[in-house]
């Protein structure tokens, strides 16, 4: 059994690792795959939420949350390092059909991300929690783009009661996106980076 736990470990070890230094999702985060439909209704209404600062270097680190929002040292904000984009992102909490679980959506303000349509509809119907949606993923790397369609009509919630996860929780949950690396680290291509 001892060896079986080895191997499970070592396993989740190369996965995290895996693809070039990328992470895997925490579960709790929404997560739309490559041309995929994904039901989902937002439990948090448009102004309900959570904005966290993330730092993403294309090709050099994976999005990740800013450490300064877990009183740790960043080395974006500390001179060390530049990162090549910091931005604001916004997470709402969202009921998922699909996995029968409630789920952080996480997306910046941007023509790719369902934001610009979840703020039409709540400037038309004051809220964006009263009806399903349905998201879409397209496109590859910087070309990737998720929408939502949220059908015009209020239908009931089917998903039971759920809670939205307050900014504490939302924290912790992104706080599995860091991978801390050295400033070398974090200098060298991921696809040039030798992982351990």
């Amino acid at each position: 059994m001892t060896e079986s736990v080895g191997f499970v470990e070592t396993i989740r070890k190369a996965l995290n690792d895996a693809a070039s230094g990328a992470l895997l999702m925490p579960e709790e985060l929404f997560f739309v795959g490559q041309d995929e439909v994904k039901r989902g209704r937002f439990v948090s209404n448009f102004e309900d939420r959570v904005a966290v600062v993330m730092h993403n270097r294309f090709q050099y680190m994976m999005p990740q949350p800013c450490l300064r929002q877990y009183d740790e040292t960043c080395p974006f904000h500390d001179g060390a390092l530049e990162p090549k984009e910091t931005k604001t992102h916004y997470a709402w909490t969202l009921w998922s059909y699909d996995d029968s679980a409630r789920r952080v959506g996480l997306w910046k303000p941007s023509q790719n991300t369902p934001i610009a349509q979840m703020l039409d509809l709540f400037e038309l119907k004051e809220t964006i929690n009263d009806r399903d949606a349905l998201f879409t993923k397209t496109g590859k790397g910087p070309k990737t783009t998720v929408r939502v369609k949220m059908w015009m009509d209020p239908e009931p919630f089917k998903g039971g009661e759920v809670v939205t996860f307050t900014e504490a929780e939302i924290l912790k949950i992104l706080k599995k996106l860091i991978k801390k690396r050295t400033v070398e680290e974090l200098r060298q291509p991921l696809e040039q980076r030798k992982e351990t």
